[in-house]
Parts: C-alpha cells; sequence; structure tokens
C-alpha cells in the first residue's frame, strides 16, 4: 500500500494510542507523532476528529515567499538547487523532513551544527564545518544541505526577471548589510574600505552603504561568508502622506463608558514634532526627545501633535469633545522631523530608537510612519523583532502604510479583482512579526474634511474602478480606507494585525503648522483642533486603546508582556462585514482588515457587557514557564456558559529572523460534545493544518456548548529551547477560570 510522511496531532490518549496503531514506528511527542503511514488510515484516523498533516504533498517546488518577478509582486516557487560545492561556505540551508524533533537536534548539534535560525517550515540557515556538511546529507531526517549562495544575501529589490533600461543609467541606492553576527563586523568594515564604499553609518550588526544598483560591488559584498542580507533601503516617510483625512473619534465612544483613562500609563511617539504648549497635554508630558533637530522638538509638520493628541489628548481646548482614547496617560515624544523636512532623526538602528524611552519607562510605543517596501521583512522589521524579543513587556504599535491602490493599476500588484484593493502593500518596519501593525478602516463621521468625496474623486488614478472608486472615504465603519495597506507579508503572515478608524480623524493641531498639512479645520476653539487620516491615524487609536488595556491588568496586579496585550485587543477584534473588507477572502482572520476592527468593549471586562470575563496566562517573567521541547503540550481546562461567543486567542514574542522560528499552535475541544476548533482556521489559502507563519492565532466560537472546554497549546517546533513564553486570553460567559487538565 503507498505510504505518506504525516504529521498526526492527538488531544488525548486514546487517540495517541489509535495513531500508533495506525504507524508503529513513529516518531512521538507529548502532542503529536510523526512517521510513514498507509493512506488508507488517513480517512481512518480523520473521521475520528483528528488532524493529520501530509508532509510529502508532492515532488514540486514549494511556495516559500511573496516576491517580486519583472516588477509585479506574485507567488515565488523556490526551486532545490543541485550538486554543491560544500567547501565553499560556513553557513548552509539545511532542510529536514519534519519538525526539528528532539533527538534530531541532537544529532545536528553532536556533529557541530549551529542552528541560527528558521528561514522556512522545517528548513534552517546553520553554521557548520564543511567537512560535516556531507555527512548532513546521509542523515534519514535530512532532505537537502546545501551551501548559503549569493543569491540567498542579494537584496530583492535589485532582482529583475529582465535588464532595466539602458538608457536610464544606472541608479545609485542605499544598502542595509546585515551580518550574521557582531563578529564580523571588522572584516566587512576593512572589505569597505579596500573596496571604496562609502558608508554612510553602522551599528551592532548592520551597516548601511551607498552603491550602484545591481553591481559587481554588491554581488561580491553577498559572496562574504560574514554577511546574511543586504536589503535596499527604503526611506521611511510619514503614514498620512497619502490620505491627509480627518480624524473624528468615534472608537472613542467605547472608552467613555470604561472605567480605564490611562491613569498610571507612559506612552512614547516617535513623529515629526509636538506643541508641548497646546492645552491638551499639559502636565502630562515626561521626556521630549529632539532627535532630527539638535535642540528643536517642535512641530512644524502636525503630524506629531496630531497623533499624540489621538493616543492621550485630554480635550483641555474643547471642553472634552476631542480628546483622545487614553486622556490621563503621560506622554514620551521623540521628535525625528530634519531640517529638511524628512524622518533623518530615525537611527541607524531602531533598537536605539526604542531604548530611551523604555528606560524612561514607556511600555507602549506609537510609530505612525514607515518605508514602503511591498510587505517585505526588512532589516528595519528585525530590529523591532530584536527590541520586542530583549523587552518582552515594550509593545510597538506601527502603521501599516498607506499604499493601497485598486488592483489592475499601475503600481497594483494585480492579485485582486478589479474594483477593490490589491494585496501585499505592507510597509517597513510594519512587517514585523512582535509588533501590532494597524490598518485604516473608515470612520461614520458623514460631514466635515472629505467626508463627502468619493475615493475616485481623491485619487483618480489609484481608484478608477467600482465598487471603490463611487464610495464615500467616510461613513460607513464596516469598509476598510482604500488608501490602507493590505497583507500579506513576504512570507505569508498577516497583516495588519488589527484595523481603527483612520479617515475623518479629528485631534490636536500644531499652533505653527500650516492648514495646507492636514484636510481642513475643525471649526472654533481657536483653531486648535484639525482633521486628518491615514494609518498614520489609526495607529494612535490602537495606541491609546492599548494603554486602557494595560491599566486594566495593572490595576488588576499583573505586569503584562506585550504578548498578553497583542493578544488582548486582537481577541475583541469584531469583523468587519463591508465588501471590500471582506473581498476575496471572507473568513477570520484575511489580508484586509487583519483579524478585525479594534473593539474594547470585547476586549476587557466593562461595563457595556457586564457578562463579558476574561482569563489569561502570562509568564513572560518565568521563562522556566515556557516550552523548552518540540513536541511539548500544556493543557488547560475552562467552563463556560452559551449566553455569548467564547473567543481565544494566543500570541508569544518570536525570536527575531524573517520567518517563524518557535512555532505554537493552539487547539480547542468542547468536552461536552467532543467538537474542535483549530487556531487561525480560517486563513485564506488555508491547508487545514496547524498555522506554520504566525505567532498569533484566534479561536471564536460563536455560539459555544454549555460545560468544559480543553485548551490546548503544543510547541510545533521550536528553534531556541531556551523557554519560549506565551499569552493566552479568553473571554466569554466563563464559569471557571483556567484549572490544569
Amino acid at each position: 500500500m503507498p505510504q505518506k510522511n504525516v504529521i498526526a496531532y492527538f488531544l488525548h490518549e486514546n487517540e495517541l494510542a489509535d495513531i500508533n496503531a495506525a504507524m508503529p514506528e513513529g516518531e512521538a511527542t507529548e502532542s503529536f507523532v510523526i512517521g510513514e503511514i498507509e493512506e488508507a488510515e488517513i480517512d481512518g484516523l480523520r473521521s475520528k476528529g483528528m488532524i493529520i498533516q501530509v508532509l510529502d504533498v508532492s515532488d514540486e517546488p514549494r511556495v516559500t515567499q511573496f516576491a517580486l518577478q519583472g516588477g509585479k509582486k506574485m507567488l515565488y516557487n523556490e526551486v532545490e538547487p543541485k550538486d554543491f560545492d560544500y567547501s565553499v561556505s560556513n553557513y548552509y540551508r539545511v532542510d529536514l523532513i519534519g519538525p526539528l524533533l528532539e533527538k534530531w537536534r541532537g544529532a545536528l548539534q553532536s556533529r557541530g551544527v549551529y542552528l541560527k535560525e528558521s528561514i522556512a517550515p522545517n528548513s534552517y540557515l546553520c553554521r557548520l564545518d564543511s567537512t560535516a556538511a556531507s555527512d548532513l546529507a546521509t542523515l534519514q531526517f535530512v532532505r537537502s544541505v546545501r551551501p548559503q549562495a549569493e543569491v540567498d544575501v542579494r537584496p530583492i529589490a535589485t532582482v529583475r526577471a529582465a535588464p532595466p533600461d539602458a538608457s536610464a543609467g544606472a541608479r545609485m541606492g542605499v544598502f542595509d548589510v546585515r551580518l550574521h553576527d557582531a563578529n564580523g563586523m571588522p572584516a566587512v568594515m576593512d572589505w569597505l574600505a579596500s573596496n571604496r564604499i562609502n558608508i554612510a553609518g553602522q551599528s551592532r550588526r548592520k551597516v548601511r552603504i551607498y552603491a550602484m544598483e545591481n553591481s559587481a560591488e554588491l554581488v561580491a559584498l553577498a559572496q562574504l561568508p560574514e554577511v546574511q542580507s543586504i536589503d535596499e533601503f527604503v526611506e521611511p516617510t510619514l503614514s498620512n502622506d497619502r490620505a491627509r483625512v480627518l480624524t473624528n473619534f468615534e472608537s472613542g465612544n467605547a472608552a467613555v463608558s470604561l472605567t480605564q483613562t490611562g491613569q498610571g500609563q507612559i506612552v512614547g511617539v516617535a513623529d515629526t514634532g509636538l506643541d508641548d504648549l497646546h492645552p491638551d497635554f499639559q502636565g502630562r508630558i515626561v521626556g521630549l526627545e529632539a532627535l532630527g533637530r539638535q535642540g528643536d522638538a517642535s512641530d512644524p509638520n502636525g503630524h506629531g501633535t496630531h497623533v499624540a493628541g489621538t493616543v492621550l489628548g485630554d480635550g483641555a481646548a474643547s471642553a472634552g469633545q476631542y480628546a483622545g482614547l487614553a486622556p490621563d496617560a503621560q506622554l514620551y515624544f521623540q521628535s525625528i522631523l530634519d531640517a529638511t523636512g524628512r524622518l533623518g532623526g530615525l537611527p541607524i538602528d531602531l533598537n536605539d530608537l526604542f531604548d530611551d524611552p523604555y528606560q524612561n519607562g514607556v511600555r507602549i510605543h506609537n510609530n505612525s510612519w514607515g518605508a514602503d517596501t511591498a510587505s517585505r521583512y526588512t532589516v528595519n522589521s528585525i530590529e523591532v523583532d530584536e527590541f520586542v524579543a530583549d523587552h518582552p513587556d515594550m509593545l510597538i504599535v506601527i502603521a501599516a502604510g498607506n499604499e493601497g491602490v485598486g488592483s489592475g493599476t499601475q503600481n497594483s500588484t494585480g492579485n485582486a479583482q478589479p474594483g477593490f484593493v490589491d494585496w501585499l502593500t505592507i510597509g517597513s518596519p510594519a512587517s514585523a512579526k512582535n509588533a501590532l501593525t494597524v490598518g485604516a478602516s473608515r470612520s461614520d463621521r458623514t460631514s466635515g474634511g472629505y467626508s463627502n468625496l468619493s475615493w475616485n474623486d481623491a485619487w483618480p488614478a489609484d481608484f478608477p474602478d467600482n465598487p471603490i472608486a463611487d464610495e464615500l472615504i467616510s461613513g460607513d465603519p464596516e469598509t476598510l480606507a482604500a488608501f490602507s495597506s493590505r497583507g500579506p507579508c513576504d512570507d505569508g503572515r498577516i497583516k495588519p494585525d488589527v484595523v481603527a478608524p483612520g479617515t475623518n480623524i479629528a485631534s490636536a493641531k500644531s499652533s505653527i503648522a500650516p492648514l495646507r498639512n492636514f484636510w481642513g479645520s475643525v471649526a472654533g476653539h481657536n483653531g486648535r483642533y484639525a482633521y486628518n487620516g491615514g494609518t498614520s491615524m489609526a495607529a494612535p487609536v490602537v495606541a491609546g486603546c492599548a494603554a486602557l488595556v494595560r491599566q486594566f491588568y495593572v490595576d488588576n496586579g499583573h505586569d503584562p508582556s506585550a504578548a498578553l496585550l497583542k493578544a488582548t485587543l486582537i481577541n475583541g477584534c469584531r469583523w468587519l462585514s463591508g465588501l471590500d473588507s471582506r473581498a476575496d477572502f471572507p473568513d477570520e482572520p484575511n489580508f484586509h482588515q487583519g483579524f478585525g476592527g479594534i473593539d474594547l468593549t470585547q476586549s476587557i471586562p466593562n461595563p457595556i457587557v457586564p457578562a463579558l470575563r476574561l482569563e489569561f496566562v502570562d509568564d513572560w517573567q518565568n521563562p522556566g514557564h515556557g516550552f523548552s521541547m518540540t513536541g511539548q503540550r500544556i493543557r488547560l481546562r475552562i467552563s463556560v456558559n452559551n449566553v455569548m461567543p467564547l473567543r481565544i486567542c494566543l500570541a508569544w514574542t518570536d525570536i527575531p529572523a524573517r520567518a517563524l522560528q518557535n512555532n505554537l499552535n493552539l487547539q480547542v475541544q468542547s468536552l461536552s460534545n467532543s467538537q474542535r476548533w483549530l487556531g487561525n482556521a480560517g486563513l485564506p489559502m488555508s491547508l487545514n493544518i496547524p498555522d506554520p507563519d504566525n505567532n498569533v492565532e484566534v479561536i471564536q466560537i460563536d455560539n459555544p456548548p454549555a460545560g468544559d472546554f480543553l485548551v490546548q497549546v503544543n510547541a510545533q517546533n521550536l528553534l531556541d529551547v531556551s523557554g519560549q513564553t506565551y499569552a493566552l486570553v479568553i473571554t466569554g460567559d466563563l464559569t471557571s477560570g483556567f484549572t490544569p487538565f
């Protein structure tokens, strides 16, 4: 009988017995068994409710990333090269036949293999002695071994299917060169000096250089063994540069009825500058850094003051009418506007941007800026992930970007249907795994600013086709802002994580910013407020909400991790019903709205929904309680009534690198009727297997049967076994807390 290589997942010991009977030679862990099984046995196990993942699907190339080909973004099929010279590199790609089982890890380590990072499911970048490389290929669980090649390192933006137009000439570019580790910096700096490469700056593991696009020097640099990757650097801009709409703040209505106001929380904002004399911030500015103009943190642009007002302005100049989400929170502001009006105050390494605020008590940091990098995971994205990994209680909120365009237009990817907004436009560092990335929905404001304009009225070249062309910029909160950048990331991860109102937003106006930088002045109040918009305006809505959620936990005696704040906000999201919000993929999550629109009334206990109860697990300060081997599981029991939806969200801070490094998975089972649910089961193009890509997983059960539920979290695959912690949030009409199962 034909056999397949599979992973069989189980929740109970009787299921393990059934799996062992079907594949007695399998390798068992606490939560799954991997091995060969006859095809006829697969359906039998599935009929008993078990998830069976077939590993050897076909001999065709695996789809591993979204990439650029001929100027158009599309699925990129990676073909495994053959016949390598194993003596040319210390870094190799090693592909396994399945997850990194502990006995396989031991076999690799005994041969001197250092597993540096996961670059795709079951594939690793490894450092090893060249004499051991050919020996690895003989191991039964190793599918292939090849040296890291120059094509793995070169910047994707410089790779074209056809040569550039010769008449245009070569283009000087700026590139970020990331090293495998800091020890390689002297050798790389010597090479750059000897080749007369101009250096823009350097940090721990990164050098920013100037070089001609597709030059021989870039190719040679990519061949250095110390170099891990080269990214073309795209200058960050404000995330409202295409959509200076306005700030209405209807999302704040829910916050008004909550008991939290941001008291005791310090929120960091890095932006153009701050009008520190604006009445809405008085007495609550605890830090003001001038990073772009020495000694000058003022706001001649107006963007930064507007963003800060959305987060935590107290509305003093408007008798509270235009208060932000967290009006009692304190502000630590970093002005990154330089003398040329650009964001030159951003440091070479973003770790340096976040460090001072963190040392001064900031635990939520808003960033309404980013680079148009077509959903790529760039070096700046890695740096955000690094900082959160090193500071697990720092939530970094980032605007998704405003690069959304109609499918079929000049700058589109051509993936969506005409008349809908296309995919693959997430900026960076918004593609970071450990950040909370925010897209923009439309507010329900029907007057003021651009509320009576259609998308085609405002941007006819970007939105020429119906239905999006004739829809109004605001007025329907179930729909998305057409400019809002869509996912996925280039490795298939869901971004944005959430959306929040980003059109027609009213907030504080800097007194020295010209009105032309906005979409109109809010009448009255001595010109202290203006309309604006973009994902720049949506991100601070979420940062303010995060301050309220953090206050909830602190007031209840818990110091929350960033993963817990992220899980709590995502867990409460409502699924927007608009046609464009659900285009192509109607199920949660999708590439347009991520996990949905922020809704605090479903996130934390509140007077509006008095039956809502929240339970959580958050062991970030006790890594010894986390996962320390592949296959390990944690099982919890909880009891619920059936009068409201049951929501469960798992989130964790992953190791910084492009792909998922430590992969956890979520399963839930009703012990009353044995029904099961899998985290992120509604993923676009799902294969009905545990999610291999995202470090957030959600299950929502609209009509849960009353009774006990089993909640299981398992370590599907671990690169690092030092103790992967996680955050787990569950809300509903709960009748018990978590107890071990």
